[in-house]
């Protein structure tokens, strides 16, 4: 129902996780050799040291983390930056969303973490960037412990009522 909802909303089909693969010249030229270094280096992935600071910021609160959880987490950090979010700030960015599953009251329910994280990514897509994590994150923070019965479905009304009013100038 979300992902119809935001196909109608917005004119846009789920978020797309082909941002990963490198945009570069190199992409469209013909191989003469498979021996060619381009066809290796074409995914952009976070380094060791990224995934260790981003489970790190996981570790602070989240209950229960999980091999998976960080790899999905490092996906999401990683692609909100590769396509403009905070680029390159992995640490914060993990933050934020660590902090919304803490606001959301889902510290403890690991099996939610990746769809409260799609959901975040999402909206940072169909906003056309106007809404990343520190955008809910705040409303989340203002909201006080109305924030933990918000469902998947409030917050995303939420989102996009941010969105209108961000773009009629009522930050």
């Amino acid at each position: 129902m979300r992902s119809l909802f935001c196909a109608v909303m917005f004119g846009v089909l789920p978020a797309n996780v082909v941002p990963a693969i490198a945009e570069d010249a190199n992409n469209d030229r013909p191989i003469v050799s498979c021996d060619d270094p381009a066809i290796t280096d074409t995914i952009k992935q976070p380094s060791r040291s990224d995934a260790v600071t981003i489970c790190r910021e996981m570790l602070k609160v989240l209950e229960g983390v999980k091999v998976s959880n960080v790899r999905e987490f490092s996906t999401v950090v990683f692609l909100s930056a590769l396509k403009g979010y905070e680029e390159g700030r992995y640490a914060q960015i993990a933050s934020e969303l660590v902090d919304i599953i803490r606001l959301r009251g889902l510290f403890d329910k690991p099996t939610r973490w990746e769809e409260n994280n799609n959901l975040v990514w999402q909206g940072w897509q169909v906003t056309d960037n106007l809404i990343g994590p520190s955008e809910v994150q705040a409303f989340l923070r203002g909201s006080g412990p109305m924030a933990k019965t918000l469902t998947d479905d409030d917050l995303e009304k939420m989102i996009i009522l941010m969105k209108i009013m961000r773009q009629k100038g009522k930050d």
